[in-house]
C-alpha cells in the first residue's frame, strides 16, 4: 500500500510538472511570436518613417488567450508583455517609455480578451451577427481607450500632425484586431474545413482573383479603380460566407499595406506626408472589413436558419407522410390546398383532393353536420373540444369510413382565421365497437330480463306447492294429540320445507343483489330487541345441540336506531345461523355495540368455538356460490350465497363485513352498519282480529287457481270466526263481488284467463263500494317490480308465498281494522 500510495504521488508530481512546463512553454512561445510580429511590423516599414498600417500583435495575442485556460492568462499576459518589451527595446526606445508602452500594450490585449470571452460565452462565433458586432465594438473601443495613457508617448514620436498620429494609432491597432482575429479563430472551425472541402478550386480561383484585383489597383495610383476591391470581395464572401470574407480581408490588407508602405497606391493622390497616407489605406481597409464581415455573418446565420428550417421542415414532412392519420389543409370555403401521402389508404393521391371541397368525400346523410361544423371553425371563436367532429367519408372505392378531425385553426395578423389544419383519424373500428356494445348491451338487458322472469317463475312454482307444504305442516304440528312418531314426522316435513324456502330466497336475493334492484327502507326500531328475537329463532336448534347461546347489549346501545331492520336481521340471522349450523360443541356468542366516532353505526359480532377456518380459505367466504370447503356442502348443505348477501347487504346499509377465524378454536365474523340515533316511532294499538266497523262477522274473499291454495287460507282463517267465500279465477270472482259485500278480498296474481292486476282493476271500477275494500296480494311473486305492480293496480299489501299463518292473520287483522281510509297506519303498527 505505501509503494503504491508512493507510486500514485510521483505519478501526480509529474503531471504537476508537465502542466506547468507545458505554460511556461505557451507562455515563451507567445513571448517570441508577439516579439516577432512586433519587430517585423516595425522593421519593414523603417524605410518608410515607422508608420504600419496594421498592428498585428495585439490580434494575435487576443486570440492566443480566447483559446487558452483563465488560468494561464497571468503566465501567457507575462510572456507576452516581455515579447513586446524586447521589441520597443530593439527598436531603440528609452526603458521608460518601452516599459509603459508593453504595459498598456498588455492591459488592452487582457481587457479585449475578457470582454470577449465574457460576452461572447461559450465561445465567440463570428458567425452570428451579434457576436461579431460584439467583436467590432471591442476592436474600435479597446485601442482607443489604450491609446489615452500612451498619448504623450505618442505625440512626442510623431512626425506628423498630433491628431492624425493619434488616429493612425488607433486605426493601426483596430485594424490588426478587426483583419486578424477573425481568420486565426476561423482557423480550426467547422467554416473553414467547409471552404477547404467544398468546392475548392472554385474558392480559390476567388482568392486569387481577389489578390490580383488588389495588387492591380494598388500597383497605380488612379483611385477610381479603388472600387473594384469590393466587387471581388463581396464574390468571396458569397462563395465561403464568413470565411471568405476573413480571409478576404486579410489577403486585401496583406497586399494593400505592403505596397502602400512600399509608396504604391492610389493613396499618393492625396498627398503630403507618408503618415497622411497610411491613414487614407487605414480608412479603406476599415470600410473593407465593416462591411465584408457582416455580410459572411450575414450569409452564415442565412445558411443556418435555412439548414433548420430545412431540418424542420424535412421532420414534419416525415410525419406527414409517414403518419396513419390524414392531415389536410383548407380554406374557409373548405377547399383543399394540402393532403398527406396518407390518402394512400382509402384509394386517393394527394392530388386527388388538392382543390376539391371536402363535403365532396363525406356521406349525403353527414353533409349538414360537416358543414355546421366547418362553420363552426372559421365563425372566430376557439374550438369546442366539446364537438364530436366525426362523419362518414367516401373512399375511392365507394366505402365509406369514419373519420374523427381534430383541427387547429390559423389565423391572420388581426387574428382571424385564415385556414384549418386538420387531423383525421379513422374511428371505424371504434364505431363498429360502439354498434356491437349496444348491441352486447341490448342482449344483455334482454338475457338479464329473461333471468328475472325465470326468476319470477321458478319462485312462483317452487313457492306455490311449498305454500301447501308449509301451511298444512304448520296446521298439523298446532293439532293436540298428534302420535309421537307423527309429530316427528311433521317437523321433518317442516325443517325441509323451510330449508328448501331458504334456498329460493338466497337465490332471488343474490339475483336482486347482483342487479342493483335491492331498495333498503330505514325506520326506527330498537336493536336490542331485534337483536333478542333473532337469537330466540335459532335458540331451538342451538339447544337441540347442546350449545350455549348468548346475548350481550352494549348499556350504551341507543333504544332506537335508523336503519332498515329486515335487512339487519336477514344479516344477523345467516351468521347466528351459520355458527350455530358449524359449530359441534361449545358455544355461540352474540355481541351487538354502538360507535359514534368516525359516524354513529351499530355493530354485531358473531363468535363461535367452531372448526375455524383456514387462513388461505378465507378469500372465498364472500364470494358468490363457494364454500371453504366443496364437501362440506354434502354434510351442512347451503348454496355458498348466505355470506355473499351478506356481504352485499352491510355494503349497501353503509358498512362492512369482516372474519377473525383460528384453526380449531372458532370464528368471528364482525359486521357494522349506518345506524345514527332515532326517535321512538308512533305506535298505534291495534283492536281485537273480530272486531270491524259494524261489528258483524268479517266477509272475506279468496281469490286462487289452486284450491290446495285456497283449502289453506279457510284452514288458516276460518278458526277465528271469519267467514270464507272462495273463487277460482278472477272471472268468479267479479261473478261474487256483484251479488255480495266483501270486507277484505286475498288476491293470487298468475291465474289463468284473468291475472290478479287485471281482476283487481276491475273490481275497483265495480263501483264506490269496493274502493274502500282492501285487497291483499297472496302471491309467490315477490320481486320488486312485482310489488310495484300490484301497488300500481290497486292492491293495498302484499303477503308471499309459502304462507305463515302468523302473517297471514296479522295482516288480515290490521286490514279489517284500518281498512282503506288510513293504510299507512296499519304500515305504522306493523
Amino acid at each position: 500500500m505505501a509503494a503504491l500510495a508512493g507510486g500514485l504521488g510521483s505519478a501526480q508530481v509529474r503531471a504537476s510538472w508537465r502542466r506547468a512546463a507545458l505554460a511556461v512553454g505557451n507562455a515563451v512561445a507567445l513571448g517570441i511570436s508577439l516579439f516577432a510580429l512586433a519587430w517585423l511590423s516595425i522593421e519593414l516599414t523603417r524605410q518608410s518613417g515607422r508608420v504600419a498600417a496594421i498592428w498585428p500583435v495585439n490580434a494575435a495575442a487576443v486570440v492566443w488567450l480566447l483559446r487558452a485556460k483563465i488560468g494561464h492568462w497571468p503566465g501567457l499576459l507575462l510572456g507576452g508583455l516581455l515579447g513586446v518589451l524586447t521589441a520597443d527595446l530593439a527598436w531603440g526606445n528609452p526603458l521608460a517609455t518601452a516599459l509603459e508602452l508593453s504595459l498598456c500594450n498588455s492591459l488592452e490585449i487582457a481587457a479585449c480578451a475578457a470582454v470577449l470571452r465574457r460576452f461572447g460565452a461559450p465561445r465567440l462565433d463570428l458567425q452570428r451577427c451579434g457576436h461579431l458586432g460584439l467583436f467590432a465594438a471591442v476592436c474600435v473601443v479597446g485601442p482607443t481607450l489604450f491609446a489615452l495613457p500612451n498619448l504623450h508617448v505618442i505625440l512626442a514620436n510623431a512626425h506628423t500632425a498630433p491628431v492624425r498620429a493619434v488616429v493612425t494609432w488607433i486605426l493601426a491597432d483596430s485594424l490588426g484586431m478587426l483583419v486578424l482575429i477573425p481568420p486565426l479563430l476561423l482557423l480550426r472551425s467547422a467554416s473553414m474545413a467547409r471552404a477547404i472541402s467544398s468546392r475548392r478550386i472554385a474558392n480559390v480561383a476567388g482568392l486569387l482573383l481577389l489578390a490580383g484585383v488588389v495588387a492591380g489597383v494598388f500597383l497605380q495610383s488612379r483611385p477610381p479603380l479603388l472600387f473594384l476591391v469590393s466587387p471581388a470581395l463581396v464574390l468571396v464572401t458569397f462563395q465561403m460566407e464568413i470565411t471568405g470574407a476573413a480571409l478576404g480581408v486579410l489577403l486585401t490588407a496583406a497586399i494593400a499595406g505592403s505596397l502602400a508602405s512600399m509608396g504604391y497606391g492610389p493613396q499618393v493622390v492625396v498627398g503630403g506626408d507618408l503618415t497622411e497616407q497610411m491613414v487614407a489605406v487605414q480608412v479603406f481597409l476599415l470600410v473593407c472589413a465593416t462591411t465584408t464581415l457582416p455580410i459572411g455573418a450575414t450569409l452564415a446565420e442565412r445558411r443556418r436558419v435555412k439548414a433548420s428550417l430545412g431540418a424542420s421542415e424535412a421532420r414534419y414532412r416525415l410525419l406527414a407522410d409517414n403518419t396513419t392519420d390524414i392531415i389536410i389543409l383548407m380554406n374557409d370555403q373548405g377547399v383543399v390546398s394540402y393532403a398527406s401521402p396518407s390518402v394512400s389508404r382509402y384509394g386517393y393521391e394527394p392530388q386527388d383532393i388538392i382543390g376539391h371541397n371536402t363535403l365532396e368525400f363525406v356521406h349525403p346523410d353527414d353533409v349538414a353536420v360537416a358543414a355546421e361544423i366547418r362553420g363552426g371553425l372559421f365563425s372566430g371563436g376557439q374550438v369546442d373540444l366539446s364537438v364530436r367532429r366525426e362523419y362518414r367519408t367516401r373512399t375511392k372505392a365507394g366505402d365509406y369510413v369514419w373519420l374523427e378531425g381534430n383541427p387547429t385553426i390559423l389565423r391572420d395578423a388581426a387574428g382571424r382565421p385564415t385556414q384549418v389544419v386538420t387531423s383525421y383519424r379513422d374511428v371505424t373500428l371504434r364505431h363498429q365497437l360502439e354498434d356491437d356494445l349496444v348491441a352486447a348491451k341490448s342482449l344483455a338487458e334482454a338475457a338479464a330480463e329473461a333471468k328475472s322472469e325465470f326468476l319470477a317463475n321458478m319462485s312462483h312454482e317452487i313457492r306455490t306447492p311449498l305454500t301447501g307444504v308449509i301451511g298444512f305442516a304448520e296446521l298439523l304440528d298446532a293439532m293436540p294429540g298428534l302420535p309421537a312418531e307423527a309429530e316427528l314426522c311433521v317437523r321433518r316435513i317442516a325443517v325441509a320445507s323451510q330449508s328448501l324456502l331458504a334456498v329460493v330466497n338466497d337465490v332471488l336475493d343474490f339475483s336482486k343483489l347482483e342487479a342493483g334492484q335491492v331498495e333498503l327502507s330505514p325506520h326506527a326500531f330498537d336493536p336490542a330487541r331485534l337483536a333478542r328475537d333473532a337469537v330466540e329463532i335459532v335458540a331451538g336448534r342451538a339447544r337441540e345441540k347442546g350449545l350455549a347461546l348468548d346475548l350481550s347489549l352494549d348499556p350504551a346501545l341507543p333504544a332506537f336506531v335508523l336503519a332498515d331492520s329486515g335487512r339487519l336481521r336477514q344479516v344477523l340471522l345467516n351468521l347466528v345461523g351459520n355458527a350455530v349450523k358449524f359449530t359441534e360443541a361449545g358455544s355461540v356468542r352474540v355481541t351487538v355495540s354502538h360507535e359514534t366516532a368516525p359516524t354513529p353505526r351499530l355493530v354485531v359480532a358473531v363468535s363461535d368455538t367452531g372448526p375455524g377456518i383456514p387462513a388461505d380459505r378465507r378469500d372465498r367466504l364472500f364470494q358468490r356460490f363457494s364454500q371453504v370447503d366443496g364437501s362440506i356442502g354434502r354434510q351442512f348443505g347451503g348454496t355458498g350465497l348466505g355470506l355473499a348477501i351478506c356481504h352485499e347487504l352491510t355494503r349497501l346499509m353503509g358498512g362492512g363485513i369482516s372474519v377473525d377465524s383460528k384453526v380449531g378454536h372458532g370464528s368471528t365474523f364482525r359486521f357494522e352498519i349506518a345506524a345514527p340515533p332515532a326517535e321512538a316511532p308512533a305506535v298505534r294499538a291495534i283492536a281485537e282480529p273480530l272486531e270491524i266497523a259494524d261489528g258483524r262477522e268479517a266477509n272475506i274473499l279468496v281469490v286462487d287457481d289452486v284450491a290446495v291454495n285456497r283449502e289453506l287460507v279457510r284452514a288458516m282463517l276460518t278458526p277465528l270466526g271469519f267467514k270464507i267465500a272462495e273463487a277460482a279465477s278472477g272471472l268468479e270472482a267479479l261473478e261474487l263481488c256483484a251479488g255480495a259485500d266483501f270486507d277484505l278480498i286475498l288476491m293470487d296474481l298468475q291465474m289463468p284467463v284473468m291475472d290478479g292486476l287485471t281482476t283487481t282493476r276491475a273490481v275497483r271500477a265495480l263501483g264506490p263500494q269496493f274502493q274502500a275494500v282492501p285487497i291483499l296480494a297472496i302471491s309467490a311473486n315477490v320481486l320488486d317490480k312485482h310489488l310495484a305492480a300490484c301497488e300500481a293496480a290497486g292492491m293495498d299489501d302484499h303477503i308471499a308465498k309459502p304462507i305463515r299463518a302468523a302473517e297471514l292473520v296479522t295482516k288480515v287483522c290490521q286490514w279489517l281494522q284500518s281498512g282503506r281510509a288510513s293504510p299507512q297506519a296499519a304500515v305504522d303498527a306493523a
